[in-house]
């Protein structure tokens, strides 16, 4: 794993980013022209989880650069506080909320790496709290599981519905917080 480099805080909502985050040249100020610079945090560790002072619907950007020697997964666990989107390579593959208000929520995500240099980004959303909590874990299992389901014969032109949720969720609201989970149809 690479440096780290951080932006923000940003006034900021819950969903969605300030810009596009895809090949972000740190060099320049983000999200645009008139943006903050890109700042590097020597003093930021992965595996340590951090608080950060924080106003109310702020956002940080944290930044960090991982080399792979070739296309590969990689499992990172991401600790957040009131909210987070996780991108890498500007392709967003987890983003929620906090709507128990926990002091901290931590998320597994599975990275599809590729050949050469790739950029997680990770924004790390305070609504309420006086702290934004943050952490990128790289001592994750590296442990993806499976399961192959017995063949379904379907009928061209049918109708089949389908449905996947949470078995008695605490809140209709509540995220099944599934973000590595799909399902693969073979013909």
């Amino acid at each position: 794993m690479g440096r780290y480099l951080s932006v923000g805080p940003l006034y900021s909502g819950v969903g969605g980013v300030h810009g596009s985050l895809t090949n972000v040249d740190v060099s320049k100020p983000w999200p645009d022209a008139n943006g903050k610079v890109w700042e590097k945090k020597a003093d930021i560790k992965n595996n340590v989880t951090y608080e950060i002072a924080a106003d109310k619907n702020s956002a940080t950007y944290l930044l960090q650069e991982i080399t792979a020697k070739k296309d590969q997964l990689y499992l990172v666990g991401i600790t957040s506080g009131d909210g987070v989107t996780v991108t890498l390579n500007g392709k967003v593959l987890a983003e929620h909320n906090n709507p128990f208000k926990e002091k901290q929520l931590k998320d597994v995500i599975l990275l599809p790496l590729k050949k050469g240099v790739n950029q997680l980004i990770v924004k790390y959303y305070n609504g309420f709290k006086k702290v934004n909590v943050m952490s990128i874990d790289t001592n994750s299992d590296q442990t993806v599981y499976s399961q192959k389901l017995s063949p379904l014969n379907v009928e061209k032109g049918r109708y089949y519905p389908f449905s996947w949720q949470l078995h008695n969720p605490l809140s209709p609201h509540t995220t099944m917080g599934l973000f590595n989970a799909h399902i693969n149809i073979a013909n």
